[in-house]
């Protein structure tokens, strides 16, 4: 037996079963110890085999008391690896530590360097378990170990982790490039090899126990492993980098030097946090506060040149990386406020000096600029994200947004200054920083000032704290800097303000008072002070001036001395010498300006309207305007003060002079009661007071007096003038005006015939407004109003667009004038005609045009020529007099002038014929406008000259003021010179309807003499002698309305509207719809042309165009109740004449009316219908338009058997609403119910088949879905034949049609049914599928039969065209072939003509055939039984011609009439197949079934494949093919198939 040697002996014995689990520890431990201890005296030294077999033995215990062996250890010399853990571990026990050492130094024993990826992961999960319980722990230096294993475990993660792991993604790059195969195989055969044979322990006898088990236990198969670090694959490294980032294992890093200790670090706290919760050291500035920190510069300890890389190695590891802006902005946020809420906690509120600067630092350098740029995208994008930034931090404290100015500092009270570092970017970090404080800031500052350290008095009140000097003087400040806003700024003072008081204290305003008396003398100072200390009050502080103590609303020591004097006076003392109350009252600037708040520079015409006003009380017929540009001498004035009033001016001038009771009223304008209407626009008071809205100085020069205006006593004070009578009255013919004041009477010499140096008066009225100067406008009372050249031109082009409306209702003012004088004219200039606005004289015409309108369809005037109506209209020749007479100002006025217009009323033959009738007189009036602005204002302000005339129609009612209707409704005055001055309420009223034109959207509508500002969209002007709410306010003049404090002026105005306007509005409708009827014939008539767009319904007043006063008080239903059973509106006919023509035009729905009527030709007037007899034509969103037009056809022929015919007029759906509102209905409404109640009840049925398909179809469009069963018993079923049938009630099947469907089966039988059935088939063409569809689902109750099956579709045929079946045939052909087999057949044939059937034409017929082998091609089984069932014996097969197919060469033969021959199921069909090889079999075919040849060519076959299927019996081919050899002919036959309908083709 061979000796073994240690080496075999250890291999192949001792280390396998020391490897065996059940062997004991301590053997186990004490055998290898003994071993390894004699491994030299073994003879093993340089045995690497067995070294690596030891390090596979468990034989070494440790320190958690396991027994591992040396493979599975780490190394216990490594001291980075024995802190990854707290005192456990895979490393040896410390009891054996002395025995391995050594060993371990001479490489006997080799531990593992590195963890393994196994540990890792344990080392990471271990750390999370701890990531909080170490700060909660109750054992001393729990954290401490915590955090220094996590640390070092940081520096191993950062060191070795990171670089192995980066090792493996450089060889998974490395190794994605291809490599060329390897040429050497032995290498990997050799490996293999020792793989496999490396502990393939040898198979030797035991020797004894320790022997046995040689071969029941093996070491692991691979050792190789232990000359390597472990291997790790990419996924290993994937999944080691997500368990990096999903634990809590990293320790935050220290605050830096840099970082304020008093500011909580976020990374103090007892915590192990996971990578994405940390920030990098470079953040800590916005994020130290609010996100924990990690430093890698001071948390890892590295060298060398790998430094940087293996830094972002290893954050690249974590997945930490820079953070991202919003990030970085949520973190700033978070950082401001825990530095925020610290400062809060402060003890004091304020951080010091060192604090102060830190804090400063960080959040002007850092966070706000992170936060400023943040809030600017956020504005340009329109976002928000919820953060608002209220406090900024200010001289080491949050100072509220409220309390921070860019230029201001109290800093002592509370209000700071912005930064210097902020101040660029201040407002883009909070838009509201206002640049300086504003009065409501102020005081609260001081209130916030006077609350420090208060303590309670007995009174319960706030007693003021001692200021300090700083305090004081800051106090001092603010109520200088409060009063400045209050002076300068215009603020409104606040409610509660603290002022400095002497005793260093700070007390409301009205509990102090400032001295305005230092005149007193020592002694009587000492005696108010005690006066104001006894009092309760306090003296404001020395430095606060009078200006500032008043604008604060301090009191005044006068205003105490005298509510004292007072107060003794109250309480029975003798008043006090040098004291007494007295006053003034409202001066009469402030009434001026009060008058004129609301008239604006340009706008608005209240001072032009006024004085026509003037002049039409003065019965002047004329009134010229002159705008004057020269200026004269300053030199010979009244006063030096008159010479900024010689320049440029508005001349006013009238052709009646003034009386001296009218200047009596201008000099006391400002007695105007409230009582009066004098104050009204017209009336002398605030019509004249207008004139102040251009000057400050009017003057009027009337008769022999020239009266000067001065309401700020400014000007004539030298002159006499005084508040109480401001303005002075000069009789020119007492004295030499010219010759003592030249230059202040020149520009009145001259004017308008004026003679200063004759001595005769002047008759006429001349008013002089000079403008402001900028200066005087600055120091004006009254109104800040400047006069240029283009605020002239705004005025001419205002009043130029309401002239005519500003004259019509004048009682004699014909004609208005306006000039033009340059500033260049001279003293001699004379005024240059700008603009003429007259009434014409009577027999001037003026030709009115109606809009013209194409005319494709008169039979009169040539396609697209232009037609037009036309009417001339002049001024009436008594229309001035009936002007004047029909209305009055006043009771008196009105008593005298109910005689005369009572004998003109009978001349006219007007008198009354009923006492509730009240006549009326209606006239024309035509105005004449001409504008012509000077050459060089034409091109200045780009205005054009031209010349305009319009016609107006005027109605006027004047009734007697004594009559009873209107008793009781006015307070009668006592005297009759109380009468006579007073404006009495007087009941006339007109209406004015511009006959040439509508009026635009911006002219005025309701009238009170003149317009008023009053919005309206009324058709017509409206004038009465209304009741005004608010005559002292011209731009909110308005009628008084119900529900007003004056109930008797709502009562008079509802009267008047009730009793005069509503009748008059009646009268005009009544007239003009006439007027428009002879204006339609071309007859002349006072008609209004525009209102031919339209009809009478543009003139109708709707509750839209009204102001909300005249909603309230005009009663528009009783208007429209009388209006409703007039006949008012033109009857609408749609009767289609011959050759396209028509009666009256076809009306196809809301078109202007004057084109339907220009379209029709017409030349006779339609008849007129009232709004209760008339039927409305349908609207445009129902039905189609060709449905709407045989709807109204049909009903204007069809006539009730009670009521007549039906009559249409339009009348548009506002009207129609108003008509509505005042319970009123139409005869009818046209809806789809109507239409069948009419056609129910017609017994004549005059319409064609197209109008009652599109009468079906209206009926059908219906939104409810059972209209269709409606139409039982209704002669409104359209034919194919054009003929309309009636519907049936369901008892019978009486017509047919092919429904709409998905496929196109249908539209085949349709046509099938249309061109053979025609007379029994519905014509659906013109409705659409939703009809289709109700129609259908009704069919069966409306005697429908729905063909959509084989069988239906022959009924249909055989039912409408009998020939089409044929007879049943005598015989068979089997039979005839056998009565005939010996000889030739010369029988009759069972062909048939299709046209000798019914079916028209061949080419009809063709196109009849083709659908229905469509229709049968559709079918999913093709030709089934059931077709041929259906259609047996049906002559639908067109027959072959042997001359078509090209074996006879007849020219008569092709001609022939197309041949069709019966489809039969029961006799065989002939299909040639190919043409080219027929002629041996035709011949004989042709005599003996030449009835059974199908004509393959023929379109309606060319996709028949499923004929050959019924084309022939086996027997009977047999039969013919034997005969035709009999025959010597030999066919070719092939048999298609053998089954009861075999198929036989002939090839």
């Amino acid at each position: 037996m061979p000796r073994l040697t240690w080496a075999e002996v250890l291999l192949g014995h001792v280390f396998p079963w020391a490897s065996k689990p059940e062997v004991e520890p301590t053997a186990r431990q004490g055998l290898m110890l003994a071993i390894v201890q004699r491994w030299r005296q073994m003879e093993l030294a340089g045995n690497e085999q067995c070294v690596e077999a030891l390090q596979l033995v468990s034989f070494i215990p440790t320190v958690d008391g396991q027994m591992r062996s040396p493979a599975t250890l780490l190394d216990p010399r490594k001291e980075d690896l024995k802190l990854l853990y707290m005192g456990d571990g895979p490393f040896p026990a410390a009891e054996v530590n002395a025995v391995l050492l050594p060993l371990m130094q001479r490489g006997l024993l080799r531990c593992r360097q590195e963890l393994s990826l196994k540990e890792l992961h344990e080392r990471l999960v271990f750390l999370d378990s701890k990531h909080q319980l170490a700060a909660n722990s109750p054992e001393e230096g729990e954290w401490d170990k915590v955090k220094s294993c996590a640390e070092n475990f940081l520096q191993y993660a950062a060191t070795t982790v990171s670089m192995k792991c980066q090792e493996v993604r450089t060889a998974a790059a490395a190794a994605a490039v291809p490599e060329a195969p390897s040429t050497s195989p032995s290498a990997s055969a050799a490996k293999e090899e020792k793989a496999h044979s490396f502990f393939s322990w040898s198979s030797i006898m035991p020797l004894g126990d320790f022997l046995t088990a040689a071969t029941a236990s093996s070491l692991p198969e691979k050792v190789e492993s232990l000359e390597k670090r472990e291997e790790w694959a990419e996924d290993d490294v994937e999944t080691l980098k997500c368990k990096f980032r999903s634990c809590r294992w990293i320790p935050a890093a220290k605050a830096p030097r840099e970082w304020l200790a008093a500011i909580p670090w976020a990374g103090s706290a007892h915590k192990l946090w996971r990578p994405s919760e940390l920030v990098l050291m470079s953040d800590f500035w916005t994020c130290g506060a609010a996100s924990p920190v990690l430093d890698l510069e001071t948390q890892v300890v590295l060298s060398g040149e790998r430094k940087p890389n293996l830094h972002s190695d290893f954050l690249e590891l974590l997945g930490i990386s820079s953070l991202p802006e919003i990030q970085r902005i949520h973190c700033a946020w978070a950082q401001l406020e825990t530095i925020r809420s610290w400062s809060q906690k402060h003890p004091d509120g304020k951080a010091n000096e060192s604090e102060s600067a830190w804090i400063s630092k960080c959040l002007y350098h850092y966070v706000y600029p992170l936060i400023t740029g943040e809030a600017r995208a956020n504005e340009m994008e329109g976002k928000s994200n919820g953060c608002q930034l209220d406090e900024i931090f200010v001289a080491g404290t949050f100072a509220p947004i409220e309390d921070l100015s860019l230029s201001q500092d109290f800093g002592i009270a509370g209000l700071h200054q912005i930064p210097k570092e902020l101040q660029t970017t201040a407002r883009k970090l909070c838009s509201q920083i206002r640049p300086k404080f504003q009065a409501n800031d102020l005081a609260r500052a001081l209130y916030r000032l006077s609350q420090k350290n208060a303590g309670p008095v007995p009174n319960g009140n706030s007693n003021g704290n001692q200021l300090s000097p700083g305090e004081t003087e800051s106090a001092v400040h603010l109520a200088m800097a409060l009063s400045e806003r209050i002076r300068s700024q215009g603020e409104d003072l606040p409610e509660h303000v603290m002022v400095p008081t002497t005793q260093g204290k700070l007390r409301p305003a009205e509990e102090c008072v400032f001295n305005n008396m230092r005149w007193l003398s020592e002694e009587e100072q000492r005696k108010r002070n005690r006066a104001v200390t006894s009092s309760g009050l306090h003296w404001v502080h020395q430095s606060i001036s009078n200006d500032v103590a008043v604008s604060l609303i301090v009191q005044a020591l006068s205003t105490q001395v005298a509510a004292e004097a007072l107060a003794a006076a109250d309480d029975g003392e003798k008043d006090p010498e040098w004291f007494e109350a007295a006053g003034q009252t409202e001066p009469l600037t402030t009434r001026l300006r009060s008058l004129l708040r609301d008239i604006s520079e340009s706008e608005d015409l209240g001072l032009f309207k006024s004085l026509l006003q003037n002049a039409d009380d003065a019965k002047a017929s004329e009134v010229h305007f002159v705008w004057d540009w020269r200026s004269f001498g300053r030199q010979s004035l009244m006063s030096p003060e008159m010479g900024r009033w010689q320049g440029p001016c508005l001349w006013a001038h009238n052709n009646a002079s003034f009386s001296p009771q009218d200047f009596e009223n201008i000099t006391q304008l400002g007695a105007v009661k409230s009582t009066s209407r004098k104050a009204q626009i017209g009336r002398f008071g605030l019509g004249f007071n207008s004139v102040y809205s251009l000057t400050d100085l009017p003057s009027i020069l009337s008769d022999d007096v020239v009266l000067f205006l001065d309401p700020h006593v400014h000007h004539l004070k030298a002159m006499g003038a005084s508040p109480a009578k401001p303005g002075i009255k000069l009789r020119f013919l007492k004295i030499d005006v010219l010759d003592k004041f030249r230059d202040q009477f020149e520009p009145y010499h001259g004017m308008f015939g004026c003679d200063l140096k004759s001595s005769t008066r002047y008759q006429g009225t001349l008013i002089r407004m000079p403008f402001r100067t900028p200066e005087a406008a600055k120091a004006s009372e009254i109104s800040k109003t400047l006069v240029s050249q283009e605020s002239a031109m705004a005025f001419l082009r205002a009043f130029r667009d309401a002239a005519a409306e500003c004259l019509v209702f004048l009682q004699h003012v014909q004609r208005i004038v306006f000039s033009w004088i340059p500033s260049d004219a001279g003293a001699n200039g004379t005024p240059q005609t700008f603009m003429e606005i007259k009434i014409t004289p009577p027999g001037i015409p003026l030709s009115l045009d109606a809009p013209k309108c194409s005319n494709s369809s008169s039979s009169s005037k040539q396609a697209g020529e232009s037609v037009a109506l036309s009417v001339e209209i002049s001024t009436d020749e008594q229309a001035l007099e009936y002007r004047r007479l029909f209305s009055s100002r006043t009771v008196a006025q009105s008593k005298e002038k109910q005689s005369f217009i009572s004998d003109m009323l009978n001349r006219l033959g007007m008198s009354k014929s009923h006492p509730d009738v009240r006549p009326y007189i209606s006239f024309n009036l035509v105005v004449s406008i001409s504008w012509s602005p000077p050459m060089e204002l034409q091109k200045e302000f780009d205005s054009e000259p031209y010349n305009r005339k319009e016609a107006w129609r005027l109605i006027l009612q004047h009734d007697n003021p004594e009559d009873e209707r209107w008793a009781g409704s006015r307070n009668e005055p006592e005297t009759s010179e109380a009468a006579e001055a007073s404006f009495a309420y007087v009941p006339f009223g007109g209406l004015a309807l511009c006959l040439s034109r509508p009026l635009r959207t911006e002219e005025p509508r309701i009238c009170c003499f003149m317009p008023l500002p009053i919005t309206s969209s009324l058709p017509f002007l409206i004038n009465a002698n209304f009741c005004l709410s608010d005559p002292t306010a011209p731009g909110r003049l308005d009628l008084v309305r119900p529900g007003s404090t004056s109930n008797s002026k709502s009562d008079w105005n509802g009267l008047i509207l009730r009793n005069i306007i509503e009748p008059l509005i009646c009268t005009l409708i009544h007239e003009q719809s006439a007027a428009l009827q002879a204006f339609r014939c071309q007859k002349s008539a006072n008609v209004a042309v525009w209102a031919d767009r339209e009809g009478v319904c543009s003139l109708v007043p709707r509750k839209s165009q009204l102001p909300l006063s005249l909603q309230q008080l005009l009663n528009l239903p009783t208007i429209y109740a009388s209006l409703s059973h007039s006949a008012l509106f033109p009857v609408l006919s749609f009767e289609t004449g011959s050759a396209g023509q028509t009666e009256f035009g076809k009306y196809t729905g809301h078109t202007q009316f004057a084109e339907f009527l220009d379209a029709s030709g017409l030349r006779t007037a339609a008849p007129l219908v009232s709004y209760v007899d008339s039927v409305q034509p349908l609207p445009d969103d129902i039905g189609t338009v060709d449905q709407r037009q045989a709807v109204r056809e049909y009903l204007c022929h069809f006539c009730q058997p009670k009521e007549g015919k039906y009559r249409f007029c339009d009348v548009v759906p506002e009207v129609q609403q108003e008509f509505s509102s005042a319970g009123l209905k139409r005869k009818a409404y046209v809806d789809r119910s109507l239409v069948l109640s009419c056609l129910r009840q017609d017994s004549h049925h005059k319409y064609s088949c197209a109008t009652a398909s599109k009468l079906l179809g209206f009926i059908l469009s219906g939104e409810q879905d059972d209209s269709a069963s409606k139409l039982q018993g209704l002669k409104l079923a359209p034919l194919c034949d054009n003929k309309v049938a009636c519907f049936g009630d369901g008892s019978d099947q009486l017509l047919f049609c092919a429904f709409v469907s998905d496929n196109s089966r249908s539209s085949f039988a349709q046509r099938v049914l249309q061109q053979l059935a025609s007379k029994a088939t519905l014509d659906l063409s013109g409705l659409d599928a939703r009809s289709h569809e109700r129609l259908r689902r009704q069919a069966d109750k409306l005697g429908i039969r729905h063909v959509e099956k084989c069988e239906q579709l022959s009924e249909a045929l055989l039912l409408a065209l009998p020939s089409i079946r044929a007879s049943a045939p005598s015989s068979s052909v089997l039979a005839s072939l056998d009565e005939t087999f010996a000889g030739r057949i010369l029988g009759s044939t069972r062909q048939a003509a299709a046209g000798s059937l019914g079916f028209g034409s061949d080419e009809h017929a063709s196109s009849t055939l083709c659908a229905l082998w469509s229709f049968v091609q559709l079918a999913e089984d093709g030709l089934s039984d059931e077709f041929l069932s259906a259609f047996d014996g049906f002559y639908v097969v067109p027959a072959w011609n042997a001359a078509r197919s090209g074996t006879q060469n007849s020219a008569s033969s092709i001609d022939a009439p197309l041949m069709l021959v019966p489809l039969s199921a029961s006799e065989p069909l002939l299909l040639p197949e190919c043409e080219q090889n027929l002629e041996p079999l035709m011949e004989v075919a042709a005599t003996l079934v030449s009835d059974r040849f199908v004509d393959k060519s023929h379109p309606a076959m060319s996709s028949t494949q499923t004929l050959k299927h019924r084309v022939i019996s086996g027997h009977t081919w047999a039969t013919l093919q034997g005969f035709a050899s009999l025959s010597t002919y030999e066919p070719h036959v092939s048999a298609c198939s053998r089954t009861n309908a075999s198929c036989y083709v002939v090839d």
